[in-house]
């Protein structure tokens, strides 16, 4: 009789499915506890954010050389816009939390956030390497 007991109260426990209260799926059902998260997206969370710094890092870094010495502008100009791109830089993320808490969600915010970082990173890539984006040298007199 224990052993039957003990055998139905494990198919009433394999069968009862916990929803988070305060989460949901990406079609804005209630996400399942047990297929929501995990190591695998906090692991893709974690490897987005990780290339994120490193290409705001690297792209400030070398963004003042980059405006000085090839788009011919005074350096007290380059570090300011430099200080600018990392003030913005910083303070989107207050706006990519905003919105990733009210209305779409970590995952669809992440990605939406990097595609618009890669694409920006393109485009300064294509403008450095492209001889014809570069404004002309500077007269010397």
């Amino acid at each position: 009789m224990e052993v039957e007991n003990k055998a139905n109260m494990e198919v009433e426990m394999e069968e009862e499915i916990t929803f988070l209260s305060d989460a949901f799926d990406y079609k804005g059902a209630p996400a399942e506890k047990t297929k929501t998260g995990g190591w695998v997206s906090a692991a893709t969370i974690l490897g987005i954010e990780m290339c994120e710094r490193f290409t705001t890092m690297g792209i400030a870094t070398n963004l003042v050389t980059y405006l000085d010495h090839t788009m011919n502008q005074p350096s007290a100009t380059s570090s300011t816009i430099v200080s600018n791109f990392s003030g913005v830089a910083f303070l989107t993320c207050l706006l990519g939390g905003f919105i990733a808490d009210s209305f779409q969600g970590r995952y669809w915010t992440i990605a939406i956030f990097a595609f618009v970082e890669a694409l920006g990173a393109g485009v300064l890539a294509i403008s450095a390497t492209l001889p014809g984006l570069r404004p002309p040298p500077c007269a010397l007199s």
